[in-house]
């Protein structure tokens, strides 16, 4: 049987996957969508908003990188994050004799 906290972490990255999927299926079927068909004269006119290479947009691959990519990249953040402050407290507990 399985720790009570694993089950929640499981239960809060599957809402995090569907979410993601969601968010990522609507980004490009729906906004993004012009890139794949553009009105006329759009690429003349409108040539900074152009993605010429919207067509080898991989769906699936963004979706992959979403859910598997990007919590090891927020861990590694908030890591960071942690470390640093925590190296940052103490240099100045050290050297000023407070926290403040």
């Amino acid at each position: 049987m399985l720790p009570t906290w694993l089950w929640i972490s499981l239960g809060v990255y599957i809402v995090y996957a569907l979410g993601m999927i969601f968010l990522l299926r609507s980004i490009v079927k729906g906004t993004l969508k012009y890139l794949y068909c553009p009105p006329a004269n759009f690429l003349h006119t409108c040539p900074a908003a152009a993605r010429y290479d919207a067509i080898y947009l991989n769906l699936t691959e963004m979706i992959l990188t979403a859910l598997f990519l990007t919590p090891i990249r927020i861990a590694v953040l908030l890591f960071g994050v942690i470390v640093t402050t925590f190296f940052m407290a103490l240099l100045k507990l050290l050297f000023w004799g407070r926290l403040i």
